[in-house]
C-alpha cells in the first residue's frame, strides 16, 4: 500500500537535487468566478500559476454570500422561522472538481 512521504522523511530519500522543505512566503489570493453565478449550474474559477508557487488545496476556502428566500421566491418576514441544516457548504455544492491544466486531479 502506497503512502505519502512526510516532510521529515524527505531528507532521508536518496535525491540528487536539493529539496526545499520550508515555506518561504505565503499569501491569500481572492479569485472571483469567471462566469455568472446567479442561476448557474456550475461555478468556475481560474487560478493562474506560472509554476513557481505552491497552491495548498487542503487550505483553499470558498467564501459564499447567499440569501434565504421563501419557496415561492419571496422575501422572508421578520417573524418567519427558518434554519439551515448542518454542513451548509456541503449542501450548496454537489461536486467540486479540480483541474490542473487539462488533467482532472480530484
Amino acid at each position: 500500500m502506497a503512502r505519502e512521504c512526510g516532510l521529515s522523511e524527505i531528507m532521508e530519500l536518496p535525491l540528487d537535487t536539493p529539496v526545499q522543505r520550508q515555506v518561504v512566503d505565503s499569501n491569500y489570493e481572492y479569485v472571483r468566478p469567471i462566469g455568472p453565478v446567479v442561476g448557474a449550474t456550475e461555478v468556475e474559477f481560474l487560478i493562474k500559476n506560472n509554476g513557481d508557487k505552491f497552491i495548498d488545496l487542503a487550505n483553499t476556502e470558498v467564501v459564499t454570500i447567499f440569501r434565504v428566500k421563501k419557496g415561492n421566491g419571496g422575501n422572508l418576514a421578520a417573524g418567519d422561522k427558518v434554519s439551515v441544516i448542518n454542513g451548509i457548504g456541503a449542501t450548496l455544492f454537489d461536486t467540486v472538481d479540480c483541474w490542473l491544466g487539462n488533467e482532472l486531479v480530484t
